[in-house]
């Protein structure tokens, strides 16, 4: 039962990644919207412009931690996978 359990942790350790990867994506998406729509608006250039890009690298660091988490699981679930066969 206990290499059930740990299969299972691994399996949600991967969709929290992937959610995690996923959230990520959504907000560089979102702050590549607020980056082109300054450069139609310039009153709001600035102020705008400067939380996007301080926000892409916030949204970069959360993509690349979850995907090592991503990887530390696949490590992870191949190790027990490989010991009980």
């Amino acid at each position: 039962m206990n290499d059930i359990s740990n299969i299972a942790n691994g399996l949600g350790l991967f969709k929290s990644a992937q959610l995690g990867i996923n959230r990520g994506l959504d907000g560089l998406a979102r702050n590549a919207q607020t980056i082109a729509h300054a450069n139609v608006e310039p009153e709001s250039f600035t102020s705008d412009v400067t939380g996007a890009l301080v926000d892409n690298l916030e949204q970069k660091l959360l993509v690349q931690l979850n995907a090592r988490m991503m990887s530390a699981a696949d490590e992870t679930l191949g190790t027990i996978l490989d010991v009980k066969a």
